[in-house]
């Protein structure tokens, strides 16, 4: 059973970003298809689209081995922090991940979405929404 989630985990990533430009909800600055590594440099956590859901998964480096998975309600991705593609969303303490979420198009008046996630147990906190485009 284990071995299947990994190779869902590992195909997601590898077909995901390529369907990035046909009309996927998540906007570029937000999609984050390789996840964020945690500051501990052991583990990766990553989003994968899930209908009108989102998978957020706990991948080990070292072995790919996932640790855990969660689905929360929503449509959301890593953030993409700088122009250069880099990642963020972990906390400076480590104990939390925030996925964002921006609708309904990029540069159109919309809502932006933060959802903290315990990265330990991933478990969704209470979201915070935001007018416009962050």
């Amino acid at each position: 059973m284990r071995r299947l989630l990994v190779l869902f985990v590992a195909l997601a990533v590898l077909v995901v970003p390529a369907a990035s430009g046909n009309g996927s909800p998540y906007s570029p600055g937000l999609a984050g298809w390789e996840g964020v590594v945690a500051a501990n440099g052991a583990v990766r956590f990553v989003t994968l689209g899930a209908g009108g859901r989102t998978n957020v998964a706990k991948i080990q480096l070292r072995t790919g081995r996932v640790l855990g998975s969660r689905l929360v309600r929503g449509q959301y991705g890593v953030p993409i922090v700088t122009y250069d593609g880099t990642t963020g969303g972990i906390s400076g303490d480590g104990r939390s991940l925030v996925i964002a979420s921006y609708g309904p198009l990029p540069g159109s008046p919309g809502t932006t979405r933060f959802l903290p996630i315990d990265t330990k147990t991933l478990k969704p906190g209470r979201a915070i929404e935001l007018e416009g485009s962050w």
